[in-house]
């Protein structure tokens, strides 16, 4: 199979990418690549355990956007790129030849961040896991419910815990049940300042949670949770918000970083191939551009990695448009 642009990933980045380039050029044919038919709306994740919404509802299919926009859509997982090619290897077995390639891949969660926490916690910013967490959370009706925010996408990890402290209220299960909040190493200080994390332990409160600063995660085991300054407490449920890896296709320094993130310019393209973009979770910006990983950055980014591949495709050398994170 041959194709113009090949982009590997069908969520809110991927996707926007290819409706901004079917946009701007009518004549090119652009492949989406993604393991299933529909995209998850990711936001909304946070809901399932208070049942605010059913997990069907987050569903939005590719297959309706593909026809509306003229997109081949593949559903399959690209396991390798061989950039120097120009080719990626999908699931299946079979190459797919391009000109050039847009990663919007996500950023799955990096699991082994924290000691124990690939084998007690789940990772609620992954389906699977907030799936897993939603059922897990409805069959509990005594214990304790911990939540620990770190790494780089702490934030949803704060909607997560009062979504669980709001439910357990709703249930009548307050007393019985309740919601630690643990900010890692101080991350979501480092996100908020502390009057605004003043403001949300006050709110936590109200609901029965408790929300624990100042302190490091030192292990999560099978019944508890350590930090650094040896308090410990047991806990019937264990969830991380949000330490990130990059998605592993092949590549290798210098096209991405330690952590396996793509490294782009503010353009969206790679920093040693042009031909490469990525946006959203996969990429890495320059230090000083960085901005918190999240769904609406994400869309802002795809537009204009949408309209410098098309400039990059159809007039090399022509100045690109250089994204701005701080307006």
């Amino acid at each position: 199979m041959n194709t113009d642009v090949l982009i590997i990933g069908g969520g809110c980045g991927g996707l926007d990418t290819a409706i901004q380039l079917r946009q701007h050029a009518r004549d090119v044919v652009i492949t989406l690549v993604n393991p299933a038919p529909y995209l998850v709306y990711r936001p909304w994740l946070i809901s399932l355990p208070a049942q605010r919404r059913s997990f069907e509802a987050l569903q939005v299919s590719l297959q309706k956007a593909a026809a509306a926009y003229q997109l081949r859509l593949i559903t399959d997982t690209a396991t390798r790129l061989d950039h120097a090619q120009h080719q990626a290897w999908l699931g299946g077995g079979e190459p797919l030849s391009y000109r050039s390639v847009v990663l919007a891949t996500g950023a799955p969660a990096d699991r082994e961040r924290l000691p124990g926490a690939v084998e007690h916690a789940l990772f609620p910013c992954d389906v699977d896991d907030a799936l897993a967490l939603q059922q897990r959370f409805l069959a509990l009706k005594e214990g304790n419910v911990t939540v620990i925010l770190s790494g780089e996408r702490p934030g949803p990890g704060l909607e997560y815990a009062g979504y669980l402290a709001t439910a357990a209220h709703e249930r009548g299960l307050t007393d019985q049940l309740q919601v630690h909040v643990v900010d890692d190493q101080s991350c979501l200080q480092a996100l908020f300042g502390s009057h605004a994390l003043e403001l949300i332990g006050r709110l936590f409160a109200q609901k029965g949670a408790r929300l624990i600063t100042g302190q490091a995660v030192r292990a999560i085991h099978a019944d508890g949770v350590e930090l650094e300054n040896e308090t410990a407490w047991p806990t019937a449920l264990t969830a991380v918000v949000g330490p990130l890896r990059g998605v592993d296709v092949g590549l290798a320094a210098p096209l991405i970083d330690a952590q396996g993130f793509v490294q782009v310019h503010t353009t969206f393209q790679s920093v040693e191939q042009p031909d490469l973009f990525a946006v959203g979770d996969a990429a890495r910006l320059p230090p000083g551009d960085e901005l918190p990983k999240s769904w609406v950055i994400t869309r802002k980014q795809a537009e204009t990695a949408a309209r410098n591949l098309m400039a990059h495709m159809s007039a090399p050398g022509s100045p690109p448009l250089r994204y701005c994170p701080h307006s």
